[in-house]
């Protein structure tokens, strides 16, 4: 590799239009909406840019004075009613002439994750994605799906690597994030902040480990079941990265918000906090009536298999 992660600065910002709501009401939820994407996907590709060593917009840390920018600006469209995409849904992206070669690696990425799309001549100052069409049935209800969410933020990480000559880091690289504790400052700091704001927890993206930071996190460990450590240790960060799965349907914690935004994709009306309450047990038992029948309501990982597989259903609200 010849150029290093540091001599570039990676911004992630919406579309300037107004925010797009889908259009295929009464059928998807009305917040199933451009800003609400773009606010699933910023944390998560803030943290994997940052992991990859680039500098962040608005954090200079170890950035080079001649440092480069590279700036996407991630949307949705409801141009046509979604069959201008292959299999009737997927990513657009557009950009100038100067910065085709950027757009082309961002479709590469996509496609090797199994996204389908394509790049076309835009009239914008830099490069434009729409990550799906919200006049797009199925596509309006992947805005939820975390999963979604985490395969366009990786793509774009992995594309900006590719794009200046850098090497990825794979997100389940434990030794990127090191153990940020209370007083340190810097970029392991905010990628700490972004995992557990994408988590619900407030926490300033200020990178530096306050005592507003040190509470969110005994918080999130208070409620994944780690014991209070003061800093980001093994068990924490496997939370936060959702390396390990559990058998059972856990109480509360990053695996129980997966599980309601799993279902929320497939609109099921529920919240994601985090516990799984009387509101959560109850649409998965729904959901168990009508795609799971004789599979246990205890069963985790069964229920995520039959998510995964089963279609968004129709929906009147």
């Amino acid at each position: 590799m010849s150029n290093r992660a540091s001599d570039f600065t990676v911004a992630l910002k919406r579309s300037r239009r107004p925010s797009l709501t889908s259009p295929v009401l009464p059928y998807i939820n009305e917040s199933a909406s451009e800003r609400g994407f773009f606010d699933a996907v910023k944390p998560l590709f803030d943290a994997a840019v940052l992991r990859c060593g680039f500098a962040a917009e608005g954090f200079c840390f170890a950035r080079s004075p001649k440092s480069r920018v590279r700036t996407i600006a991630l949307g949705c469209t409801r141009k046509g009613s979604g069959n201008i995409f292959t299999d009737g849904g997927g990513f657009e992206i557009s950009a100038p002439e100067s910065e085709t070669a950027f757009a082309e690696d961002i479709a590469a990425a996509f496609e090797s994750a199994g996204l389908k799309g394509g790049v076309r001549r835009g009239e914008s100052d830099g490069v434009s994605v729409n990550a799906l069409c919200l006049t797009n049935y199925f596509d309006a209800t992947r805005s939820f799906d975390p999963d979604f969410a985490l395969t366009v933020s990786e793509s774009l990480a992995k594309a900006v690597c590719v794009n200046t000559d850098t090497a990825f880091v794979a997100r389940e690289n434990t030794e990127a994030y090191g153990q940020p504790k209370k007083g340190e400052h810097g970029a392991r700091v905010l990628i700490l902040q972004h995992l557990l704001g994408y988590e619900g927890y407030c926490v300033n993206t200020d990178a530096y480990f306050s005592d507003k930071t040190l509470a969110a996190l005994n918080a999130f460990q208070a409620d994944n079941a780690v014991p209070e450590s003061g800093h980001l240790c093994e068990r924490t960060l496997s939370a936060l990265l959702h390396l390990d799965c559990p058998a059972t349907v856990p109480k509360s914690g990053v695996w129980v918000r997966y599980l309601q935004r799993k279902l929320r994709s497939k609109l099921y009306d529920v919240s994601a906090d985090g516990f799984c309450g009387e509101n959560t047990r109850g649409a998965v038992k729904e959901f168990l009536s009508e795609y799971g029948e004789g599979c246990d309501a205890n069963d985790f990982v069964k229920i995520l298999s039959l998510l995964d597989t089963c279609p968004p259903r129709p929906r009147l609200y």
